[in-house]
């Protein structure tokens, strides 16, 4: 983790799917230079009529998925959850639950840049990086990339999403 100063701030992202609340189950694949995120997104069910939720496992052929892939390998996943996203050190400035957003002036890139130092004196190896957060129900997302790719979204069984997540990560190889 890191620690912040008065420089962060946290801003909304538009144009992210927005997960599924209940059940999400988001999924990370990632190696030094890309990170695959996917994760169930809200698509209401058209037999639910508000009064009896159904449960979801990821095996459910139905559920769909957002596949987003990133440019970049610096990656923070699991905890917080929503139930204790208060207590992470961004939430007084602006991380809300169940949402996407980027931290502006982030101490991460910030803090990495100040040890990088030690190679790189006269420039930012992360120059142009910038810290996207996602919050889930059950986990919290956060990377450093230069940019994004949403990918189809996946109607089909969490281990097929999986199988297109690999398919994206190593189509150049």
């Amino acid at each position: 983790m890191y620690t912040i100063d008065h420089r962060d701030k946290v801003v909304p992202l538009d144009g992210f799917p927005r997960s599924e609340t209940g059940a999400p189950m988001p999924i990370v694949l990632s190696d030094e230079d890309r990170t695959m995120l996917a994760y169930a997104v809200r698509v209401p069910h058209p037999a639910f009529d508000g009064t009896n939720p159904r449960s979801v496992s990821p095996d459910d052929a139905d559920l769909t998925y957002a596949i987003i892939e990133f440019d970049g390998g610096s990656v923070l996943f699991g905890y917080p959850n929503d139930e204790v996203l208060g207590g992470h050190p961004l939430f007084e400035r602006g991380l809300r639950f169940y949402g996407a957003f980027e931290v502006v002036q982030t101490s991460w890139i910030r803090g990495l840049d100040r040890r990088n130092r030690i190679v790189y004196p006269d420039r930012s190896v992360f120059e142009g990086e910038r810290h996207i957060i996602l919050t889930f129900h059950d986990s919290t997302f956060e990377c450093l990339t230069r940019s994004w790719t949403i990918h189809e979204s996946m109607t089909s069984p969490r281990r097929e999403v999986v199988a297109r997540m690999n398919e994206i990560l190593h189509a150049d190889q």
